[in-house]
């Protein structure tokens, strides 16, 4: 699901939207631009934070939106996309803030992009040295489809679903972007491993077989229900701009629908969200463990 910026109509996933319990009218690129969330009403915003329980920022009307032609927006969408699916590496190289003030030159027309290419690529055009990142090395389209494809995309460290390509040799140790070096992992899996040598990290994570096979039955059964309530939210949003109605008997049925899916999913992610940290909790610790009695030997 994505929303909307009132200002700059960027299309971003909610989290470029919400911070502390709060859903704001503007995206965070515009936030790092300077604009007041106060001066925006967003009106899809504001229904998805009644929704989810949460606050909604934003102004009364409608302020002046930036009017980005639409070629540009889904180059800066694409550009925004790439990064949060970025490695590590990347984002302690590149910061967000940085990134933004670049994309907001671009948005600006400061600074140009010729031709629309690979993250790095694009990245290089925008003014950072992206050889200086570890010596990052691109991966083509084509071994990409080929990891996607032989790996079904599914991590294969946790089993749950995958788009993130990890070096099982890190890029930072020397690994290169062979076949033979290459995995699918979830995000969560490929930031938990990280530098862990693939080996220690492969010994750790057999040992939370058990946890492992829980956390891929709660992502089904969350996404099940994700699903079925972003049904909801849309038929909701749906009837309210059709009748103009804010209260009465049709729309409190969907939102009590509403009320009783998400109390089921706070439920789902608390459990779910316990399992992650004792697994992540037991690696870490198994790792740091591991590195100790190997200077201790």
């Amino acid at each position: 699901m994505k929303l909307s910026c009132a200002s700059c109509e960027l299309r971003l996933t909610p989290e470029h939207f919400i911070k502390k319990s709060q859903v704001f009218s503007v995206c965070d690129v515009c936030q790092v631009r300077g604009l007041l969330y106060s001066d925006f009403y967003n009106y899809r915003n504001s229904i998805y934070a009644e929704v989810m329980n949460l606050t909604y920022q934003g102004g009364q009307t409608t302020g002046k939106a930036l009017q980005l032609p639409k070629t540009m927006r889904k180059v800066v969408e694409a550009i925004i996309s790439d990064y949060d699916d970025a490695a590590i590496v990347v984002k302690k190289n590149i910061g967000r803030r940085d990134l933004y003030e670049r994309l907001i030159k671009y948005e600006d027309q400061e600074i140009t992009l010729d031709n629309l290419g690979s993250f790095f690529d694009n990245l290089a055009q925008l003014g950072f040295q992206v050889d200086t990142i570890h010596n990052l090395q691109k991966i083509d389209y084509n071994t990409r489809m080929q990891v996607y494809h032989r790996f079904h995309n599914t991590c294969q460290y946790c089993g749950r679903q995958g788009m993130s390509i990890d070096h099982m040799k890190p890029v930072s140790s020397g690994g290169a972007n062979d076949l033979d070096n290459l995995t699918l992992s979830c995000r969560e899996c490929n930031k938990l491993k990280s530098n862990m040598p693939y080996e220690w990290f492969m010994e750790f994570n057999l040992q939370t077989k058990a946890i492992n096979r829980r956390l891929v039955a709660f992502e089904q059964q969350i996404n099940e229900l994700s699903s079925k309530k972003e049904q909801l939210t849309a038929q909701l949003s749906a009837y309210l701009h059709r009748t103009g109605v804010v209260v009465d008997e049709r729309s409190e049925i969907f939102r009590k629908q509403l009320k009783e899916q998400q109390i089921l999913l706070d439920g789902l992610n608390q459990d779910y969200q316990r399992l992650r940290d004792l697994r992540k909790s037991y690696i870490n610790a198994r790792y740091q463990m591991s590195r100790f009695e190997k200077r201790e030997r």
